[in-house]
């Protein structure tokens, strides 16, 4: 039947047609060297089957599905409730894509049932978890809570690989906005030097080791005064799950994802102070409470070998003590403290790569006394470069997302551009 159906939809022409009726000859071929050879493949024991695969959503399909579309949900509806589970994960998974199967509660339930008993317990877990979250108000809402609290101890290797397969997929699909794509491509990248660490009864802390992940500086916030202390803010990505290792039996939900920032405070030399975070559950896992006992210590560097930071004069002149000017600075990149002359120039208006730094200015310096600064290399009147410095106040970063927003529930935004609607990033936290 699947066969026939895949030969129907080649002869159609349209692409889409000819790629899922290749898809389907392969499913059918699949099932018939599977009726050929039963003695080959492991049968569930009827205890394990359930007599009729319930749904609980209308088998309807949703509005905007195509023809070939509905034909193939049938098919894998069908081989569900004849004990087909892998042939109608195969047939379930080739809706994944399509956008109006995508919130559908009928699709996401037959879905994780085809997968629970084909045994992948980790897809499982995950489309029960979209179901609830389509369809909260379902009236096995607490029956399916209580069989996802049952397949997560049973599997968690299997729950854990699941979780960042997934969170690998949203990424990548996150970034085929081509704007988007850009903008993280031409963020400064950071190395993400990461501790995970439990957290006892006691409140002591077992010792772990760090991990070096790649991530990327999506937004910066400017202090609004100069000042010893006041560094920039910056919003930082992870580009991969950054995951904790199995061999520190941490819960299989424990990693932060791809594509949601997270705030640190820069200090010297742009690198952060040690921040924790929380892991959350992955988007549609269920909350674990074993991730409460748990902490993801992060330190960002950002990477020289990458895209340079940029910055230019902020508004009008800055808003500065120097009243928007440089002084020449006498140190260089190894030197504790920030040696300032006596020449002056005016900030730049134009974007520019910084030297290094922010670093303290001289203590003695009467210039910019005890204030962050920040030095850029800059062309002299020969075309040789000179070194210059000015406080981290007088300056904005060019080279950063355009702009922060709140969500419909309040949740912060980070947007590619100034428009509210254009592509944007949403933060773990404010």
């Amino acid at each position: 039947m699947i066969g026939r159906i895949g030969k129907q939809m080649i002869g159609e022409g349209a692409p889409s047609c000819a790629v899922v009726g290749a898809a389907l000859l392969v499913l059918g071929a699949g099932s018939h060297v599977a009726a050929a050879r039963p003695a080959q493949r492991a049968q569930p024991t009827k205890a394990a089957l359930p007599a009729v695969v319930p749904v609980s959503a209308p088998a309807r399909a949703p509005a905007g599905a195509s023809a070939w579309s509905e034909e193939i949900y049938r098919l894998g509806r069908e081989a569900l409730a004849k004990a087909s589970f892998e042939t109608a994960v195969r047939l379930f998974r080739i809706l994944e894509s399509e956008p109006a199967w995508e919130g559908n509660a009928s699709y996401a339930f037959n879905r994780a049932q085809a997968s629970r008993y084909a045994g992948k317990i980790g897809e499982a877990v995950y489309w029960f978890g979209r179901y609830l979250a389509l369809d909260a108000a379902a009236s096995d809402a607490k029956s399916v809570a209580e069989q996802i609290a049952k397949l997560v101890p049973a599997a968690p290797k299997d729950v854990r690989a699941t979780a960042l397969e997934r969170a690998r997929l949203e990424y990548a699909r996150l970034v085929e906005d081509a704007e988007l794509a850009r903008a993280l491509d031409e963020a400064p990248r950071v190395g993400l030097e990461v501790r995970f660490t439990r957290i006892a009864a006691s409140g002591a802390e077992t010792p772990s080791t760090a991990f070096l992940f790649p991530a990327r500086v999506v937004f910066w916030a400017a202090p609004e005064a100069d000042g010893a202390e006041s560094g920039w803010q910056a919003w930082i990505t992870p580009t991969v799950p950054v995951a904790a290792p199995e061999d520190l039996n941490a819960p299989a939900l424990l990693f932060l994802p791809p594509g949601r920032p997270f705030r640190v405070a820069l200090g010297a030399d742009l690198v952060s102070k040690p921040t924790l975070l929380r892991a959350p559950a992955p988007r549609y896992f269920p909350a674990d409470p074993a991730l409460e006992a748990w902490r993801i210590e992060v330190v960002a560097t950002l990477l020289k070998t990458g895209p340079p930071l940029l910055v230019a004069a902020r508004g009008n002149g800055g808003s500065g003590s120097a009243g928007g000017l440089m002084a020449d600075v006498h140190s260089g990149p190894a030197d504790g403290l920030v040696a300032l002359g006596r020449k002056r120039r005016d900030v730049p208006r134009e974007a520019t790569p910084i030297a290094f730094g922010p670093r303290l200015a001289r203590p003695d310096a009467k210039t910019f006394p005890k204030q962050l600064v920040v030095v850029l290399d800059l062309p002299g009147k020969d075309g040789d470069l000179e070194r210059w410095g000015t406080p981290i106040g007088q300056l904005d970063i060019v080279n950063r997302f355009g702009r922060m927003s709140a969500g419909p529930r309040g949740e912060p935004r980070l947007h590619v551009r100034d428009a509210a609607d254009g592509p944007f990033l949403i933060p773990l936290s404010s």
